[in-house]
């Protein structure tokens, strides 16, 4: 914006300027919240889904740097508590609710809209986060949800989406939604065909085979013999110097179920692990 000098005077006169800035289009149209890095291209990538057993986010490959919305998931039979809310507000919420949806869209699981931390029960207004600030999303680990619908009662295994629902604080503004997959998987992986052979050095090949249809193999564990080994992510096989008479296999899925086998040289010696 520029002001211009007219009349008689304006050869004794200066252009004055100042600068100006405002908006053009519909106020709540732009985005309320930063889109989940599971679903396409974010801004910043903390509107994701967190447990208590990982330092990253549920589906998350640090080898990549990418997501695998098939690894995303929960399970009744974990140890894991369940999957817990992050994300970044661009913009001043009059309203954040969350929820879980089925493949339908049908709406089988309300989390909630925060309204405990407020005074009088009404949802709580988040401000936008200030990224100069170091102020770059919200986290909430202590709202879980861990496949149970209205009545508390277990979901059937299958796809499901983690909902966010926000509303900008502005007059008329129509609520936006983002939605995570997120899959319900309570059936644990199947550790079969365990063979072991003795290699030409004189040490043991310990091998096995994993079934495994929903959340996807994370890994295993192995005792031979009693004692525990290390094993690395997506270990099928383990070589072992030590003669096996007993191993104990232990295969984990994404969901952080467990299936376990016992394979032993004599009938009798699994009995003793249990």
């Amino acid at each position: 914006m520029r002001f211009v000098p007219k009349g008689s005077s304006v050869k004794e006169l200066s252009t004055l300027t100042i600068p100006y800035m405002g908006f053009y289009g519909e106020w709540d149209a732009l985005a309320n919240i930063d889109e989940s890095p599971v679903n396409g291209d974010p801004f910043l990538g903390y509107t994701v889904l967190w447990n208590d057993m990982l330092n990253l986010p549920i589906g998350y490959d640090s080898m990549t740097g990418t997501f695998d919305a098939e690894k995303i998931g929960v399970s009744h039979r974990s140890i894991s508590s369940g999957a817990y809310p992050s994300f970044t507000a661009f913009r001043n919420l009059k309203e954040m609710s969350l929820s879980i949806q089925d493949q339908n869209g049908n709406t089988v699981r309300e989390i909630g809209n925060f309204s405990e931390f407020t005074a009088d029960g009404t949802p709580y207004p988040f401000r936008k986060n200030i990224m100069s600030y170091r102020d770059y999303s919200y986290s909430f680990d202590s709202i879980t949800w861990n496949s149970i619908d209205h009545n508390g009662d277990n979901l059937p295994d299958g796809q499901y989406y983690y909902v966010y629902t926000s509303t900008l604080n502005y007059e008329g503004a129509k609520p936006q939604t983002t939605k995570i997959p997120i899959k319900v998987d309570s059936i644990a992986p199947v550790v079969k065909d365990v063979k072991v052979e003795e290699q030409q050095d004189g040490k043991y090949k310990i091998k096995w085979d994993v079934e495994e249809n929903g959340t996807g193999y994370l890994g295993s564990m192995i005792w031979v013999n009693g004692s525990y080994k290390s094993l690395p992510d997506n270990a099928k096989e383990y070589i072992t110097a030590e003669k096996p008479e007993i191993a104990m296999i232990s295969a984990v899925d994404e969901a952080r179920n467990v299936g376990r086998i016992c394979w032993k040289r004599r009938l009798a010696a699994c009995r003793s692990v249990y």
